[in-house]
């Protein structure tokens, strides 16, 4: 029973691919023919740069749209077509056609966005579009892109976020790698639950604010996205609802249009502070078994209490010998905020509490490192 679930290994074609057609003879002896084929490239593929030796395919391919049970159509001659990595897809021959073989050339790989998606084995990108309004501002370079390729680093996937030219504006940047960013990348193959924050800049502008979101049909159906306002508490399922409302003030006049007063990267690149009021939590709902058989029982970091908090909370742990022992807390960025315990410790379970008067509301990473060994959590603070 169809659709079937095929695994595959090894590296994409380094040359053109040629594709044998079904020609066999069907009941009555005057019925088309039907050939299921396939982008064979780990890159999007334009449908125009098919070729065909004989007098020629149909012009119209048939797609299998399996979320809601139809196939569809797409003309393949008219301009570019643009697939998917794998996207498979069938081709017809008229009974009369000479033609016995189509062929891929390489030439047809493309950079340039889909013309549509359809039923396929995976996908090696998927992308959530965010857009914040206002009454007077809008911001479209919010993006959260996962690609195969990409990493947890700065990559090519990435992008830095820029200055608006006008001089009242609100933007939403990803505030990661020391930077702000327009469009931040994640892997397909995330192993566990990270968080990325997400930071807004005010100038000129206060009131009410919507962010709206869509495209969570092209990432992995496993993975939980969830958006968190640290400064309400409110969490929100992107799956579940397509918008979030919240209000905001600036603390920041007008300034002068950038246009005029640019004087390099300086001028143009947003910067990120220390602090942000949002983040985007992703939960690849994938358990590590493997990482946890190496943890000994007696190893172990627990969940703060109370969780949020104000403006303390208690962090318990347990070292299963004796060493050097450190626990730590880091913001969103990755920079170190507290470190909470630095010293030799025997064998045992500890407490420690940790008051952040000192610091802004948002979410947190506390860390117990020991004897080689290390545990993360997160928490989060509200004022």
């Amino acid at each position: 029973e169809l659709p079937l679930t095929l695994d595959a290994s090894g590296s994409e074609p380094s040359s053109d691919v040629t594709v044998n057609l079904n020609k066999a003879t069907t009941s009555g002896g005057d019925n088309h023919y039907f050939t299921l084929v396939g982008n064979p490239f780990a890159s999007n593929y334009d449908l125009n740069s098919m070729t065909v030796d004989g007098d020629g395919l149909q012009d119209n391919v048939h797609f299998w749209n399996d979320a809601d049970g139809t196939y569809e159509t797409g003309d393949r001659a008219a301009g570019s077509y643009i697939v998917a990595p794998w996207q498979g897809f069938w081709v017809e021959v008229d009974h009369a056609s000479t033609s016995t073989t189509t062929t891929f050339p390489t030439s047809g790989k493309t950079t340039s966005d889909t013309t549509a998606t359809y039923f396929s084995k995976v996908a090696t990108r998927g992308d959530i579009e965010f857009e914040l309004t206002s009454l007077t501002t809008t911001d479209k370079a919010i993006r959260l892109a996962v690609r195969d390729y990409a990493t947890l680093d700065f990559d090519r996937a990435d992008a830095t976020k820029m200055t608006p030219l006008v001089t009242e504006y609100s933007t939403l940047g990803f505030a990661s790698n020391g930077i702000l960013k327009s469009v931040e990348s994640l892997p397909y193959d995330l192993e566990e639950e990270i968080t990325v924050a997400l930071e807004q800049q005010l100038v000129g502008v206060s009131g009410e604010f919507t962010l709206a979101w869509s495209g969570l049909e092209s990432i992995p159906s496993e993975w939980t996205v969830t958006l968190n306002d640290y400064e309400t508490g409110v969490s929100v399922d992107l799956r579940e609802v397509g918008t979030y409302t919240f209000t905001a003030e600036s603390d920041v006049q007008a300034k002068a249009n950038p246009m005029s007063i640019l004087s390099g990267p300086s001028a143009i690149e947003m910067q990120a502070s220390e602090s942000a009021r949002f983040g985007i939590t992703i939960d690849p709902g994938v358990i590590n078994s493997a990482e946890s058989e190496t943890l000994p029982e007696s190893f172990r970091l627990e969940q703060n209490y109370p969780n949020p908090f104000n403006p303390s909370t208690n962090i318990e742990y347990s070292v299963d010998k004796a060493g050097l022992v450190n626990v730590s807390v880091y913001n969103l960025m990755g920079q170190k905020v507290a470190e909470l315990v630095n010293e030799s410790k025997s064998a045992g379970s500890y407490k420690v509490q940790w008051n952040a008067a000192g610091s802004a509301s948002g979410m947190y990473y506390y860390r117990l490192e020991a004897n080689g060994l290390s545990i993360t959590r997160k928490m989060t603070l509200i004022k």
